[in-house]
Protein backbone atom coordinates (compact mmCIF):
# COMPACT_ATOMS: atom_id res chain seq x y z
CA UNK A 1 0.00 0.00 0.00
CA UNK A 2 1.98 3.06 -1.24
CA UNK A 3 1.97 6.45 0.39
CA UNK A 4 0.06 8.99 -1.66
CA UNK A 5 -0.46 12.75 -1.29
CA UNK A 6 -4.02 13.57 -0.37
CA UNK A 7 -6.13 16.37 1.01
CA UNK A 8 -9.06 13.98 1.41
CA UNK A 9 -10.49 13.57 4.92
CA UNK A 10 -10.21 10.35 6.87
CA UNK A 11 -13.22 8.07 6.59
CA UNK A 12 -14.09 4.85 8.39
CA UNK A 13 -12.81 1.83 6.47
CA UNK A 14 -11.96 -0.88 9.04
CA UNK A 15 -12.95 -2.35 12.40
CA UNK A 16 -10.57 -4.44 14.50
CA UNK A 17 -12.52 -7.22 16.23
CA UNK A 18 -10.56 -8.63 19.13
CA UNK A 19 -10.42 -9.14 22.90
CA UNK A 20 -8.49 -7.62 25.78
CA UNK A 21 -4.88 -8.76 26.25
CA UNK A 22 -4.42 -9.57 22.55
CA UNK A 23 -1.92 -6.87 21.57
CA UNK A 24 -4.38 -4.57 19.80
CA UNK A 25 -2.81 -1.42 21.25
CA UNK A 26 0.43 -2.27 19.45
CA UNK A 27 -1.55 -2.87 16.25
CA UNK A 28 -3.37 0.46 16.61
CA UNK A 29 -0.15 2.35 17.23
CA UNK A 30 1.36 0.78 14.14
CA UNK A 31 -1.67 1.73 12.06
CA UNK A 32 -1.36 5.31 13.30
CA UNK A 33 2.29 5.38 12.21
CA UNK A 34 1.10 4.24 8.79
CA UNK A 35 -1.41 7.13 8.73
CA UNK A 36 -4.29 4.66 8.96
CA UNK A 37 -6.00 6.44 11.82
CA UNK A 38 -6.93 4.05 14.64
CA UNK A 39 -9.44 5.57 17.04
CA UNK A 40 -8.83 2.82 19.63
CA UNK A 41 -11.84 1.72 21.74
CA UNK A 42 -14.29 4.20 20.28
CA UNK A 43 -17.34 2.50 21.79
CA UNK A 44 -15.89 1.94 25.25
CA UNK A 45 -17.12 4.43 27.86
CA UNK A 46 -14.88 2.97 30.55
CA UNK A 47 -12.32 5.08 32.39
CA UNK A 48 -9.39 6.30 30.25
CA UNK A 49 -10.94 4.97 27.04
CA UNK A 50 -11.61 6.67 23.72
CA UNK A 51 -15.39 6.35 23.91
CA UNK A 52 -15.57 8.22 27.20
CA UNK A 53 -13.19 10.95 25.99
CA UNK A 54 -15.05 11.51 22.74
CA UNK A 55 -18.41 11.20 24.43
CA UNK A 56 -17.54 13.95 26.87
CA UNK A 57 -16.02 16.11 24.13
CA UNK A 58 -19.04 15.74 21.83
CA UNK A 59 -21.67 15.46 24.58
CA UNK A 60 -22.72 12.02 23.36
CA UNK A 61 -23.72 9.22 25.73
CA UNK A 62 -22.90 5.56 25.22
CA UNK A 63 -26.58 4.88 24.60
CA UNK A 64 -26.78 7.59 21.94
CA UNK A 65 -23.67 6.27 20.20
CA UNK A 66 -25.07 2.74 20.19
CA UNK A 67 -28.39 3.95 18.80
CA UNK A 68 -26.82 6.08 16.03
CA UNK A 69 -23.27 4.75 15.54
CA UNK A 70 -22.64 6.29 12.11
CA UNK A 71 -23.69 9.74 13.29
CA UNK A 72 -21.37 9.41 16.31
CA UNK A 73 -18.45 8.25 14.15
CA UNK A 74 -19.07 11.04 11.64
CA UNK A 75 -18.85 13.62 14.42
CA UNK A 76 -15.64 12.06 15.74
CA UNK A 77 -14.05 12.04 12.28
CA UNK A 78 -15.09 15.63 11.58
CA UNK A 79 -13.36 16.68 14.78
CA UNK A 80 -10.31 14.57 13.91
CA UNK A 81 -10.09 15.88 10.35
CA UNK A 82 -10.10 19.51 11.49
CA UNK A 83 -6.79 18.97 13.29
CA UNK A 84 -5.29 16.36 10.92
CA UNK A 85 -2.25 17.69 9.03
CA UNK A 86 -2.36 17.33 5.27
CA UNK A 87 0.40 15.17 3.84
CA UNK A 88 1.31 11.67 2.81
CA UNK A 89 -1.17 8.93 3.61
CA UNK A 90 -1.45 5.22 2.92
CA UNK A 91 -3.56 4.52 -0.15
CA UNK A 92 -6.91 2.84 0.31
CA UNK A 93 -7.05 -0.96 0.17
CA UNK A 94 -7.34 -2.55 -3.25
CA UNK A 95 -10.94 -3.63 -2.74
CA UNK A 96 -12.02 0.02 -2.78
CA UNK A 97 -12.65 1.70 -6.11
CA UNK A 98 -12.81 5.25 -7.39
CA UNK A 99 -11.69 8.34 -5.46
CA UNK A 100 -11.80 6.55 -2.09
CA UNK A 101 -8.56 4.79 -3.04
CA UNK A 102 -6.56 7.85 -1.93
CA UNK A 103 -8.54 8.81 1.14
CA UNK A 104 -7.14 8.50 4.63
CA UNK A 105 -8.36 5.32 6.28
CA UNK A 106 -9.71 5.28 9.82
CA UNK A 107 -11.04 2.58 12.10
CA UNK A 108 -11.53 1.48 15.69
CA UNK A 109 -11.23 -1.67 17.76
CA UNK A 110 -14.14 -3.56 19.23
CA UNK A 111 -14.13 -5.91 22.23
CA UNK A 112 -16.95 -7.80 23.93
CA UNK A 113 -18.95 -5.48 26.16
CA UNK A 114 -18.48 -2.33 24.10
CA UNK A 115 -21.50 -0.22 23.27
CA UNK A 116 -22.12 -1.65 19.80
CA UNK A 117 -22.77 -5.19 18.61
CA UNK A 118 -20.45 -6.85 16.05
CA UNK A 119 -23.29 -7.04 13.50
CA UNK A 120 -23.79 -3.27 13.65
CA UNK A 121 -20.05 -2.50 13.71
CA UNK A 122 -19.31 -4.62 10.64
CA UNK A 123 -21.86 -2.63 8.62
CA UNK A 124 -19.97 0.61 9.28
CA UNK A 125 -16.80 -0.30 7.38
CA UNK A 126 -15.58 -2.21 4.34
CA UNK A 127 -12.96 -4.32 6.13
CA UNK A 128 -13.06 -6.54 9.22
CA UNK A 129 -9.67 -7.14 10.84
CA UNK A 130 -10.20 -10.21 13.04
CA UNK A 131 -7.29 -10.20 15.46
CA UNK A 132 -7.05 -13.10 17.90
CA UNK A 133 -4.41 -14.39 20.27
CA UNK A 134 -3.77 -18.07 19.62
CA UNK A 135 -2.35 -18.75 23.07
CA UNK A 136 -5.64 -18.54 24.96
CA UNK A 137 -4.00 -19.69 28.21
CA UNK A 138 -1.52 -16.79 28.12
CA UNK A 139 -4.33 -14.38 27.28
CA UNK A 140 -6.37 -15.69 30.20
CA UNK A 141 -3.46 -15.32 32.66
CA UNK A 142 -2.74 -11.79 31.45
CA UNK A 143 -6.43 -10.88 31.75
CA UNK A 144 -6.59 -12.46 35.22
CA UNK A 145 -3.59 -10.48 36.41
CA UNK A 146 -4.97 -7.19 35.10
CA UNK A 147 -8.41 -7.86 36.57
CA UNK A 148 -6.88 -8.74 39.95
CA UNK A 149 -4.30 -5.97 40.31
CA UNK A 150 -5.50 -3.24 37.91
CA UNK A 151 -3.37 -0.14 37.42
CA UNK A 152 -0.24 -0.67 35.34
CA UNK A 153 -1.15 -4.32 34.87
CA UNK A 154 -3.46 -3.12 32.08
CA UNK A 155 -0.47 -1.38 30.50
CA UNK A 156 0.85 -2.21 27.06
CA UNK A 157 4.46 -1.08 27.44
CA UNK A 158 7.14 -3.08 29.33
CA UNK A 159 7.84 -0.18 31.68
CA UNK A 160 4.14 0.07 32.53
CA UNK A 161 4.02 -3.59 33.50
CA UNK A 162 7.32 -3.77 35.35
CA UNK A 163 5.65 -3.84 38.76
CA UNK A 164 3.24 -6.55 37.61
CA UNK A 165 5.69 -9.22 36.56
CA UNK A 166 6.00 -10.71 40.03
CA UNK A 167 2.20 -10.68 40.34
CA UNK A 168 1.62 -12.73 37.21
CA UNK A 169 -0.56 -15.77 37.98
CA UNK A 170 0.79 -19.07 36.74
CA UNK A 171 -2.10 -21.35 37.64
CA UNK A 172 -5.13 -21.84 35.45
CA UNK A 173 -8.22 -21.18 37.55
CA UNK A 174 -11.60 -22.84 37.61
CA UNK A 175 -12.98 -20.10 35.36
CA UNK A 176 -10.62 -20.89 32.47
CA UNK A 177 -13.07 -23.15 30.67
CA UNK A 178 -15.69 -20.43 30.84
CA UNK A 179 -13.16 -17.93 29.49
CA UNK A 180 -12.21 -20.27 26.64
CA UNK A 181 -15.85 -20.83 25.69
CA UNK A 182 -16.46 -17.07 25.75
CA UNK A 183 -13.44 -16.64 23.43
CA UNK A 184 -14.81 -19.24 20.99
CA UNK A 185 -18.33 -17.81 21.01
CA UNK A 186 -17.09 -14.24 20.50
CA UNK A 187 -15.03 -15.00 17.40
CA UNK A 188 -17.79 -17.14 15.91
CA UNK A 189 -20.14 -14.19 16.37
CA UNK A 190 -17.62 -11.83 14.77
CA UNK A 191 -17.02 -14.08 11.75
CA UNK A 192 -20.76 -14.34 11.18
CA UNK A 193 -21.15 -10.56 11.45
CA UNK A 194 -18.39 -9.97 8.89
CA UNK A 195 -19.82 -12.15 6.12
CA UNK A 196 -19.87 -10.07 2.94
CA UNK A 197 -17.04 -7.78 4.07
CA UNK A 198 -13.36 -7.90 3.25
CA UNK A 199 -11.90 -10.00 6.07
CA UNK A 200 -8.29 -9.87 7.27
CA UNK A 201 -7.48 -12.71 9.69
CA UNK A 202 -4.45 -12.03 11.90
CA UNK A 203 -3.15 -13.68 15.04
CA UNK A 204 -1.29 -11.76 17.71
CA UNK A 205 1.66 -14.12 17.41
CA UNK A 206 1.77 -13.98 13.61
CA UNK A 207 1.46 -10.22 13.48
CA UNK A 208 4.19 -9.54 16.03
CA UNK A 209 6.68 -12.02 14.57
CA UNK A 210 5.94 -11.74 10.84
CA UNK A 211 3.90 -8.77 9.62
CA UNK A 212 5.34 -6.26 12.07
CA UNK A 213 8.86 -7.50 11.37
CA UNK A 214 8.37 -6.88 7.64
CA UNK A 215 7.05 -3.38 8.31
CA UNK A 216 10.05 -2.62 10.49
CA UNK A 217 12.45 -3.90 7.81
CA UNK A 218 10.74 -1.58 5.34
CA UNK A 219 11.24 1.28 7.83
CA UNK A 220 7.52 1.90 7.97
CA UNK A 221 7.37 1.62 11.77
Amino acid sequence: MPLVPTHAPCHLSYVIFSMQRSGTTTLCRDLNRLKMKCLFELFNWGENNAGLRWGQHLNVSAEQAELSPMEYISRVLRAENISRPIGQHVAQIGSMDGPTRVQCQAGFKLFPGHHIQPEAAAKLATTCIIFRRQNVSAQYLSWKRARTYGGGCWGTQPEAQRDCREKAPTIIGDDFEEFKQFYTDWYLKVEKACVGRTIVQWTTEGYLTQVRSVLEIMNLL
